[in-house]
């Protein structure tokens, strides 16, 4: 039998067995926990959008204490347009303002949009905007 009890000094010099999977892990746990970190601590997190039953509520004006607050029945057209960095919400008001704002979640806003003012959403056909009925 070669197991025995020594002293911690008579250890044999052997190298460790180097448990790669637990390193390449830990890399990534702390490359994880860093980006996490980043995007809480760095990253803006505000509110672009609030929805009531009267009005909405667009909060990306250019001093941050203003906000613009938009009644269904100003609302002329509207068109939610993808792009591939973000989204932008497009308002036409009656008197023929546009107001944009950045968008980032369809799931949210073009349900609430079609719920208050269905009549009024502007589709692109062929290259031409048409107001659906």
């Amino acid at each position: 039998m070669k197991s025995k009890i020594l002293r911690i000094r008579n250890i044999p010099k052997e190298p460790p067995i180097i448990a790669i999977f637990n390193d390449l892990f830990s890399y990534i746990g702390v490359l994880m926990f860093g980006m996490s970190a980043f995007c809480l601590f760095v990253l803006p997190d505000r509110k672009l959008i609030d929805f009531t039953h009267d009005y909405i509520i667009l909060y990306n004006c250019k001093e941050r204490e203003n906000c613009s607050l938009i009644y269904w029945e100003d609302i002329l057209t509207w068109q939610y347009i993808w792009r591939a960095d973000h989204d932008d919400l497009e308002i036409e008001l009656v008197d023929h303002t546009v107001k944009t704002i950045e968008c980032f979640s369809r799931k949210t806003v073009v349900p609430l949009l079609r719920a208050f003012v269905r009549d009024k959403e502007k589709v692109i056909i062929k290259g031409k905007r048409v107001k659906t009925t």
